[in-house]
């Protein structure tokens, strides 16, 4: 497994509506409080996937989009504030 990825601080991601995002995460996902990503420009939530090979952890008070596939056929979706 690869080392683990630890999303901090704000994000901004401009998209047309029929773009999809994934993002493949060899090791685990680690969403500290505060995160906020924000999509613009027709970005749907929809379309963003992140596809996780170990554990996800979702910290406190935080924004992110799109649908998380964790561990062996895990599958969550989520939006916390």
């Amino acid at each position: 497994m690869g080392d683990p990825v630890d999303i901090t601080g704000m994000s901004h991601s401009r998209a047309a509506q029929r773009n999809v995002w994934i993002f493949q995460i060899a090791g685990d996902l680690v969403v500290e409080a505060g995160l906020n990503v924000i999509l613009s420009d027709g970005a749907r939530a929809k379309n963003i996937f992140w596809q996780v090979a170990g554990q996800v952890d979702l910290g406190r008070s935080f924004e992110l989009h799109g649908i998380i596939w964790a561990g062996l056929g895990s599958r969550s979706s989520r939006t916390r504030r």
